[in-house]
């Protein structure tokens, strides 16, 4: 059970769930320079249509999104979330669906 802090958000946008093979990753950071770097790699590079992101964090808030976060409005959602606590982080991505 997640604890009160580590609540798994599903009201953001979803990427398409039919992706199989598909590694689901975590950009913490997600708003700083390298992170947002990071996120337009992502969203832009074909190669990049294999990754899944599940996950992104700054220093004050976070967002676990099971079936996927677009990377191109991953840092912008992120930034219009309520702050949270970064303990629950762990309990979200460690609750989330296996590969």
């Amino acid at each position: 059970m997640l604890g009160k802090s580590a609540k798994i958000n599903t009201s953001v946008a979803r990427t398409p769930a039919s992706r199989q093979n598909c590694v689901n990753i975590a950009v913490i950071g997600a708003s700083g320079r390298v992170g947002r770097q990071l996120l337009e790699l992502i969203a832009t590079r074909p190669i990049a249509q294999r990754l899944r992101l599940v996950a992104a964090a700054n220093s004050t808030r976070w967002l676990v999104v099971a079936d996927g976060l677009p990377a191109v409005t991953a840092a912008e959602t992120l930034s219009q979330s309520a702050a949270v606590s970064g303990i629950g982080l762990c309990d979200a991505l460690l609750h989330l669906p296996k590969p």
